[in-house]
């Protein structure tokens, strides 16, 4: 009974958002996961790197990790899951075209910054 609930209510939101719900949950669970599993990383190894190291060393970490962030806004973020998707459709030559965009939108995206 609780279920055809849920899968009443998911079909309703779903037709309302114009988004599949239920593979959206299943799907973005794993990625929401990790990503929260990443940030914790991150605030664990700032933390300790704040206390365990000197002013100067943490300030010239900080440096490089703002460098590297400004940077990354020139590259093409979602192009890997877009590769993954199309690799695992079958679509093999799809790799080698898109290790190249990356390359070359890095490579000029690095000339901006």
């Amino acid at each position: 009974m609780f279920r055809r609930k849920k899968e009443s209510k998911m079909r309703y939101f779903s037709k309302k958002i114009g988004l599949d719900l239920d593979y959206f949950f299943k799907s973005g669970f794993w990625l929401g996961l990790f990503q929260i599993s990443n940030l914790g990383k991150a605030l664990i190894l700032s933390l300790a790197f704040a206390n365990l190291v000197s002013i100067e060393a943490y300030g010239k970490y900080n440096f490089v990790l703002t460098f590297i962030s400004f940077a990354s806004v020139f590259t093409l973020s979602g192009l890997g899951a877009s590769m993954v998707q199309s690799v695992a459709r079958k679509y093999y030559g799809t790799y080698s075209k898109c290790l190249k965009m990356l390359f070359f939108s890095s490579f000029f995206g690095s000339f901006i910054s």
